[in-house]
C-alpha cells in the first residue's frame, strides 16, 4: 500500500463496516473501523 501513487486519481476503497450496535444504536466493537482508519489516511495523505 505505501508504494501506490494515487496523488490526482479517483480512489474508490470498498471497506466491511458489518460492525455490531446493542440496542440504542451504539457500536460495540469499533476493530474493523479502526483497522481500516490507516488506509483511509493513507488515500487522503495522496
Amino acid at each position: 500500500m505505501k508504494d501506490w501513487n494515487v496523488e490526482g486519481r479517483i480512489v474508490l476503497l470498498r471497506v466491511d463496516f458489518n460492525v455490531p450496535i446493542d440496542a440504542q444504536g451504539n457500536i460495540t466493537d469499533d476493530t474493523r473501523i479502526v483497522k481500516s482508519l490507516t488506509t483511509i489516511k493513507i488515500i487522503f495523505r495522496s
